[in-house]
C-alpha cells in the first residue's frame, strides 16, 4: 500500500499571522552596516601593521641564519 501524501497542508496560510512592526526597519539595518562599516575601518591599518611586522621579523630571521651558517663551519674541527 502507498503512504498518502497530502498537498492540501502545504497551501494553507500560518496560524500565526505575521505583525506589521517584526523584523528590521531601514534605519535600523543602516546603523547596523554602517557601525560594522566603521569597525571594518579600524581593523584595516592594524592587519596591515601586522604583515610588515612579520616581514620585518622574518628578515631578522634570515640574517641570523645566513651569521650562523658563516660562522658554524669556521668554527667546527674536522
Amino acid at each position: 500500500m502507498k503512504p498518502s501524501i497530502h498537498f492540501e497542508r502545504f497551501n494553507q496560510t500560518p496560524s500565526i499571522p505575521l505583525q506589521p512592526d517584526q523584523g528590521f526597519t531601514l534605519i535600523e539595518l543602516l546603523v547596523v552596516v554602517g557601525t560594522l562599516a566603521v569597525l571594518a575601518l579600524l581593523l584595516v591599518p592594524a592587519l596591515a601593521g601586522t604583515k610588515t611586522d612579520s616581514w620585518r621579523v622574518q628578515c631578522q630571521n634570515n640574517l641570523k641564519q645566513l651569521q650562523y651558517g658563516r660562522l658554524c663551519p669556521a668554527t667546527e674541527t674536522i
